[in-house]
């Protein structure tokens, strides 16, 4: 059987990337505003009443939640901190799919990687916690659904994972 050269290249940029991420990744606080978000993770229910200061909630409801989710699951705020690596490569490889349209092309897979490259950003957002990079991949998952031209039942879709990124952070309403 033939392979696949797109999804295999896909794959493979996706693999390397959360390798990368989650090889690099902080695991202890980069800077206050991770660690602001992520302390009230472990005690969410006192710091939703007040017992414990909690930074913007209403701005990114859902990313608390998830965050204490998974702390309550795992017991380790690690597991926290990798949510952002994990969203960080999936973001890229949407990024990706978004922009590389003649998938059978090697010379157009060059040029959309040199482009992504181009914006750093993209990588060092998921080295350390932040809500914004957790919700990117529902975001850029409605505008790939979007871009596909879909029937009324994908367009509700890509809507419902556009809301979803903005539960994340509030920041995508603008999208």
């Amino acid at each position: 059987r033939r392979l696949n050269r797109p999804k295999f290249l896909l794959i493979l940029f996706w693999l390397v990337n959360l390798i990368f991420l989650v090889f690099f990744a902080d695991r202890d606080g980069y800077e206050g505003d991770d660690l602001n978000s992520i302390v009230p993770m472990f005690h969410l229910a006192d710091a939703k009443i007040g017992a414990l200061e909690i930074y913007r909630y209403a701005w990114q409801p859902l990313s608390y939640e998830l965050g204490a989710a998974v702390f309550h699951v795992t017991g380790t705020p690690t597991a926290v901190f990798l949510l952002s690596p994990i969203a960080g490569s999936l973001s890229l490889l949407l990024f990706l799919v978004l922009i590389w349209r003649d998938r059978n092309s090697i010379r157009a897979f060059v040029v959309c990687l040199v482009a992504l490259l181009a914006i750093p950003e993209l990588w060092f957002s998921g080295l350390y916690y932040n809500s914004t990079i957790v919700g990117l991949p529902f975001a850029l998952g409605g505008l790939a659904i979007l871009y596909s031209r879909p029937g009324m039942l994908l367009t509700a879709t890509a809507g419902a994972l556009i809301a979803v990124a903005t539960l994340f952070r509030f920041d995508f309403v603008l999208a």
